[in-house]
């Protein structure tokens, strides 16, 4: 149970103050106020409470009392007053409607690699003039890089050409250089050539031993034991003689043979038949067999020459009939015919020993040991 109010103490009557007839307007409303104060305070003043009983209802908390005295009860009045002011002022106006805004259509995506970002015909004026402003700023950023790219790659363009037209006058020159050199090689060859001709001097006591073979080759009436030594005389020198001499087409003469066919068929001394053996520029070698102006048979292949030891080595790869037939022939065939097998070597590389030229005659010793005898042919 909650503890019985106390009643509040009544306050003592003030003495009513007269005023004065005649005071100032002040003190006569200073005094109006102080009585209209106490009545008011009278009037709100707490009645007795009531006696209690049996079963009490729990009352709210008691609240805090006025203080009460000096002006208390003026203050009251005036914050009543206040209020009723307050309360009689007028309500705020509510705020104006906002303008319904449209929203604002997204950006369209470029349609190509060439198509600027912000296209006017596409513009329904709803774009943020932000985003307008900041895509004509890429658009001319980007006109302006493809110019860029577009002078760059003419640059580009015209510097490949010029190296091209460089490379190509570098290639000319190359060929012009390559033929000079060619040429430089092939005049320092033939100077050689001719240095080693004009080197090559047969001594005084050779003279006659070349002049038989030269009546030899001419009238084929020498004696051939006569023939073979002037040959021997010849090589017993060891003459140096220049590939230029010995170059170009050779008549066979007059051959002793190789020491089998000495045995096979006897010495064979004038050959009665037309043998042409050419010896050409280019290291190939040629050995035909004539009736008149026709070939019967020919056979081709390449040579390499020793300075040193004025000696030719060949091997002869093809056959030629008639001028116009190269038959594949098997491998005995070949052997028997001195032909170059593939996969296989002479069992003797087939050479000449050099001994002797002038303009008219050659002399050498073959491989087998024969000796051979030709006259320049002219054609």
């Amino acid at each position: 149970p909650q503890p019985k109010p106390q009643p509040k103490p009544q306050p003592k009557p003030r003495p009513v103050v007269k005023v004065p007839s005649g005071g100032d307007i002040f003190s006569k409303l200073s005094g109006t106020i102080r009585t209209q104060t106490k009545a008011l305070e009278s009037f709100v003043a707490p009645a007795p409470a009531p006696a209690p009983t049996p079963a009490p209802e729990p009352l709210p908390p008691p609240k805090a009392p006025q203080p009460t005295g000096g002006f208390g009860g003026f203050d009251s009045f005036v914050g009543t007053v206040k209020k009723t002011i307050k309360g009689a002022a007028p309500a705020p106006a509510p705020p104006a409607p906002q303008p319904v805004q449209s929203p604002l259509i997204p950006i369209p995506e470029p349609e190509g690699p060439d198509t600027p970002l912000y296209d006017p015909a596409k513009d329904s004026g709803r774009y943020k003039l932000v985003d307008v402003e900041l895509l004509k700023i890429k658009d001319e950023a980007l006109r302006e890089a493809k110019i860029a790219a577009s002078q760059k790659e003419d640059q580009l363009a015209a510097l490949l050409a010029q190296t091209r037209n460089q490379a190509a006058e570098l290639e000319t020159l190359k060929a012009r250089v390559s033929k000079l050199s060619a040429g430089a090689e092939e005049a320092a060859a033939a100077a050689s050539s001719q240095a080693e001709l004009e080197e090559y001097i047969l001594p005084p006591e050779s003279k006659g031993a070349l002049s038989v073979l030269r009546d030899a080759v001419e009238d084929k009436d020498i004696d051939p034991a006569e023939v073979y030594e002037a040959i021997r005389a010849l090589e017993r020198k060891k003459l140096q003689i220049p590939l230029l001499a010995v170059q170009g087409s050779w008549r066979l003469v007059f051959t002793t043979g190789t020491a089998q066919t000495q045995k096979d068929f006897g010495k064979i001394n004038y050959v009665p038949f037309k043998a042409v053996q050419t010896f050409a520029e280019d290291n190939t070698i040629e050995n035909g067999i004539y009736v008149g102006p026709v070939p019967i048979v020919k056979f081709q292949g390449q040579y390499k020459w020793l300075t040193y030891r004025s000696r030719l080595e060949f091997e002869f790869t093809e056959v030629e009939t008639f001028g116009i037939y190269k038959p594949e022939l098997p491998d005995p065939i070949k052997n028997i015919l001195g032909l170059k097998v593939d996969g296989r070597d002479y069992n003797k590389q087939p050479a000449f020993d050099f001994i002797a030229v002038d303009d008219k005659v050659l002399v050498a010793r073959g491989a087998g040991g024969g000796l051979a005898l030709w006259a320049r042919v002219e054609e």
